[in-house]
């Protein structure tokens, strides 16, 4: 029947590896999140984090990532600036940000 179609479509290792990796990342517990970063250039970058991980140590890891310091990056979600004074101390469950934000 159609549920099990889907079911066992959503559980085949044939689909794309993207797809998998995004329904892994989701887990069933809710925990784990994956956020798409995009530079001003709009290159996309997926990461995935704990809901429980503060902003700061987020941050901290893409600046390393990519060979830059911190102070040159500014982070926005949802129209706002994430300011790390201010939002470097919360976690993303804390701003409402969301599997795939």
């Amino acid at each position: 029947d159609y549920v099990n179609f889907i079911s066992n479509d959503w559980n085949s290792t044939s689909s794309s590896p993207a797809a998998a990796a995004r329904r892994q990342s989701k887990g069933s517990d809710n925990t784990t999140i994956e956020v798409i970063l995009m530079t001003n250039t709009n290159e996309e970058s997926a990461v995935n984090i704990e809901v429980s991980t503060k902003l700061k140590s987020i941050f901290n890891n893409y600046a390393d990532a990519q060979g830059v310091s911190l102070r040159s990056l500014r982070f926005t979600h949802a129209g706002k600036i994430l300011f790390l004074s201010s939002a470097g101390n919360k976690t993303p469950q804390q701003l409402g940000i969301n599997h795939l934000d």
